[in-house]
């Protein structure tokens, strides 16, 4: 907020500012009211924060991934239907044609370290993390292949590469949600972990979050909560990482991403919502009951269920012995 505040702007708030206060300011310089900021910044005894704060607020008025950076083509296109020009990805398909179904993956997975040795544009990332999707749906043989060739690092350096590419990002988001359940054996020991612990951990959980608290498109807001609710379900690390401020954020996209029939109500955080997408909310009000503990993640799950098939029955309790009366002792 700071950076886009004018003078006369900065005089209009109190030394001590209310939520309430501090959203009409950031609506007046047409900026996003950064809620998770909010939550977390110091406050006085009446819940308001100190006017410095508030105006060092990071401002969130552009946002990376959004419908507004696309074509109209593009935008009528759809995220999932978009098909771009790319002489190496026409190559590498009449390449995986070629090949005997068992050696499409590698031959997909060696083109992708060749061309990040060189890239040749978005258009092969976004071209091959599809196909990549495609190849790992159902085929642990070919998560495997593409799993030991390097591909969860060529997820994560495509997202890194194309930071603000809608459509790397979103077939990324369905790349790594597509391969993190993989169990795989590591190379410390024999013990058989997911890909979501070994090939993506936090960091890449990071790169998911970002990318959806980043846009404004529910089909990537969709795509990013299907891979983060599948890292989480499968990685202790990720399910307890800073899950109070993950939490803040998911309950903010549901709020951004609800639809609205009435015109009062069609404004959040100082800016208009988006059309919302139920199949979105749907997703997020799962991943919320996980966060807030009241269902377990699936590790977790697994971890009861070996435990309890591994703990043995206790044994039966002897039954009492009853010492039978002599028939030759008195009776009262």
């Amino acid at each position: 907020m700071g950076a886009g505040a004018s003078a006369e702007q900065q005089k209009s708030l109190p030394e001590w500012v209310s939520e309430d206060e501090a959203k009409v300011h950031a609506e007046a310089q047409g900026q996003r009211f950064p809620a998770a900021l909010w939550t977390k910044a110091t406050k006085n005894d009446e819940g308001k924060v100190a006017k410095a704060d508030v105006l060092a607020f990071k401002p969130r008025n552009q946002r990376r991934l959004s419908a507004t950076n696309l074509s109209l083509g593009d935008q009528e296109g759809g995220l999932a239907n978009v098909r771009r020009a790319s002489i190496l990805a026409e190559s590498t398909r009449k390449a995986m044609e070629e090949a005997a179904e068992a050696d499409q993956a590698k031959v997909l997975v060696d083109t992708i370290t060749s061309d990040q040795a060189s890239p040749e544009g978005a258009e092969f990332a976004t071209w091959a993390l599809s196909i990549g999707s495609t190849l790992c749906q159902g085929q642990k043989d070919n998560q495997k292949v593409l799993y030991d060739g390097g591909y969860c690092a060529q997820i994560t350096k495509y997202i890194e590469l194309y930071n603000a590419d809608v459509f790397v990002n979103y077939q990324a988001m369905h790349a790594i949600a597509n391969i993190c359940t993989l169990q795989v054996e590591t190379e410390v020991d024999t013990a058989t972990k997911t890909v979501a612990e070994v090939g993506f951990g936090v960091e890449g959980m990071k790169l998911v979050v970002q990318n959806m608290v980043d846009t404004d498109m529910p089909e990537l807001g969709l795509a990013g909560m299907r891979a983060l609710k599948l890292l989480i379900d499968h990685s202790k690390a990720c399910s307890e990482y800073e899950t109070a401020d993950l939490l803040i954020a998911v309950k903010d996209m549901q709020e951004e991403f609800s639809p609205s029939s009435s015109e009062d109500d069609k404004v959040h955080d100082g800016k208009k919502k988006v059309k919302g997408s139920q199949q979105f909310l749907y997703a997020a009000s799962r991943l919320t009951e996980v966060l807030e503990g009241k269902k377990q993640p699936q590790w977790k799950a697994d971890a009861a269920e070996d435990e309890a098939e591994t703990t043995p029955a206790p044994e039966p309790a002897a039954e009492p012995v009853v010492e039978a009366k002599s028939e030759s002792e008195p009776t009262a």
